[in-house]
Order: structure tokens, then C-alpha cells, then sequence
């Protein structure tokens, strides 16, 4: 088997290296040609290319200015009518208007910073951003909590004075509030960071 391929091997050797290769029957003009085709295309295509991107990027520029226009538009739009339904007494419209401009707000605010995120945050100062995140909200919630605590003592004192029953229930829900804020800003991110 092993003598049958060299043999095999060494008649193709042998015919192959006996061939002739005949220059008559290259076509030289065809492929310059060709080749000039080809170099003609792709430069092209890479103007054609470079165009498109240049036109997407001023579209996208456009598009993102009109966007924060028209969302600072409604946020106004939502202004006047919160005004407006504040001076009728129209409760509905009062709710409208405010969730609107809490909508627009946070549009606007994502609209502003996610391009921002996008270009500068790499994994490790991603992460970085979430964690120093966390704190402050870890934070947030502490001196909210104590806030809460505060005003607790100021509506109890309140109660003392006037023995108002609602002050001693807003005084209460807002203390056992104070602590079950207190308690979600030390357990909460703990637990998140063990899952």
C-alpha cells in the first residue's frame, strides 16, 4: 500500500513537472483590466462609504438636538398646564402635567448622559460608576432616614401640643418608615453584592 502511493506520488511528480506552461494563452491586457476595475470599485465604494457615515453622523447630531427641542417643548407644555390646572382645580390635569414633566425630565437627563457613558466608560470605570453609585444612594437613604426621624419628632411634638390624632399617626408611620429605610440602606447592598 505504502510502495503504491510513492509510486503514485512519484508518476504525478513527473508529469506535472513536464507540463508546459504556455504565456500565449494569459490574457495579460484582460487582467490589468481587471485588476484597474477592481482598484476603481473599491476606492468608490470607500468614497461612497465615507459618505454615508459623514450623513449619518449629521444626521444622528440633528436628530439628537431636535429630540432634546421637542422633549423640552413638552416639559414646558406640561408646565403651563400644570399652572393651569393648579388654578382650575383640576385634578387630572394636575396629574397629567406632573408625570409628564417627571417623564421629560428623566428623557432628557438620559438623552444628555447615555451618549456620555457610551463614549468614556470603559468595564472597570463602569463598574466603578456602580459602585460609587451604590454609595451615594447607601447615602441618600441614610441622611434621608434621619431626616425622617426628625420630622417624626416634630409632628409627635406637635401631637404633645395640639393631641391631634393624625399627627400621632403621621409621627408613627414616619418613624417605623425611618427605620425601614435605615435598615434597606445597610442590608440592601450586601445583599446585592453576594448574588
Amino acid at each position: 500500500m505504502r510502495n503504491c502511493l510513492l509510486v503514485a506520488l512519484m508518476f504525478l511528480s513527473f508529469f506535472i513537472s513536464n507540463m508546459q506552461v504556455d504565456a500565449a494563452e494569459f490574457d495579460l491586457k484582460g487582467y490589468n483590466e481587471y485588476q484597474q476595475y477592481q482598484l476603481e470599485h473599491t476606492q468608490s465604494f470607500q468614497e461612497f462609504s465615507q459618505q454615508v457615515k459623514k450623513d449619518t453622523d449629521y444626521s444622528f447630531s440633528v436628530m439628537y438636538n431636535v429630540a432634546f427641542q421637542i422633549f423640552t417643548i413638552i416639559f414646558v407644555g406640561a408646565v403651563v398646564v400644570l399652572a393651569g390646572a393648579i388654578t382650575l382645580k383640576n385634578g387630572q390635569w394636575m396629574k397629567w402635567s406632573s408625570n409628564t414633566m417627571v417623564f421629560t425630565l428623566i428623557t432628557i437627563l438620559i438623552i444628555r448622559l447615555v451618549p456620555i457613558l457610551f463614549l468614556t466608560v470603559n468595564v472597570t470605570s463602569f463598574t466603578m460608576l456602580i459602585t460609587a453609585a451604590v454609595e451615594l444612594l447607601v447615602h441618600a437613604l441614610f441622611y434621608f432616614a434621619v431626616t425622617m426621624v426628625l420630622v417624626s419628632l416634630f409632628l409627635k411634638m406637635l401631637y404633645r401640643m395640639f393631641e391631634h390624632p393624625k399627627y400621632f399617626r403621621w409621627s408613627r408611620s414616619l418613624f417605623n418608615g425611618s427605620i425601614l429605610v435605615f435598615i434597606l440602606s445597610l442590608i440592601t447592598p450586601v445583599i446585592i453584592q453576594n448574588l
